[in-house]
């Protein structure tokens, strides 16, 4: 019979830019099984609103606890899949993807691998920080059967 996981978006949860084999798994599934992930938004705390209220504690944890890697992307897992093997084709299917809170940046870093970022804003002017002045609406997707 299916069984339903939900994984919180904890430190002891999610890694912080790097996918790695090596990385111990936090859950068993079995073909058929249901996962809910939480995570975050990708970034450092360069990314955070200006106004530090909006931002939720468990977000703040992992910022504080996580060590970063290369990327600036945190990642839910791994989990194990029970029959696996290597070389096999996995189906994944999303249900749904819900946005928790009404803010988040989007950015082009090119260089990021180098140690070196910058944007330029329509003024001419560059800045390390990216702008929150446009706040973005919650969503849901739901998936189609």
């Amino acid at each position: 019979m299916p069984r339903r996981y939900e994984i919180p978006s904890t430190p002891h949860n999610m890694v912080w830019g790097y996918l790695d084999s090596s990385t111990p798994h936090i859950l068993e599934v079995s073909s058929g099984d249901t996962v809910t992930l939480h995570s975050f938004p990708s970034g450092g705390k360069e990314t955070l609103p200006d106004d530090i209220n909006m931002v939720p504690s468990d977000y703040l944890a992992a910022l504080e606890t996580l060590p970063p890697g290369p990327g600036s992307h945190f990642i839910t897992g791994p989990i194990y899949v029970r029959g696996a093997a290597v070389g096999d084709a996995l189906q994944i299917d999303i249900l749904d993807v819900k946005v928790r809170q009404d803010w988040g940046f989007v950015s082009i870093l090119p260089l990021l691998l180098r140690g070196f970022h910058s944007r330029r804003s329509a003024t001419g002017v560059r800045s390390s920080k990216p702008s929150h002045s446009r706040r973005l609406p919650s969503c849901s997707i739901g998936a189609t059967a």
